[in-house]
């Protein structure tokens, strides 16, 4: 099922109107929500765990807030897009 977010009016019609590459991204969006919410759940501080487990690295922190900046910008802006 396409959403608002996924429809590009200006692709090329032989591709159903959703460029293969946009996607293709967007999938990958998908999959990376999920890992954040993952992450979130096991080591977020919403379950009652007052500090991060041992193991969890900077790099891991960046990855998820990067991510997840990066998904909202995207989301915020087709929005802006589609309602403007």
């Amino acid at each position: 099922m396409r959403t608002p977010i996924q429809e590009d009016h200006a692709a090329d019609r032989a591709l159903g109107g959703k460029d293969i590459g946009v996607a293709k991204t967007l999938s990958g969006m998908s999959n990376l929500i999920t890992g954040i919410a993952e992450m979130r759940n096991k080591v977020g501080s919403g379950h009652g765990t007052p500090t991060a487990p041992k193991g969890i690295q900077e790099s891991h922190v960046l990855l998820v807030i990067d991510s997840a900046h990066t998904i909202t910008r995207f989301v915020t802006s087709r929005l802006n897009e589609l309602f403007a």
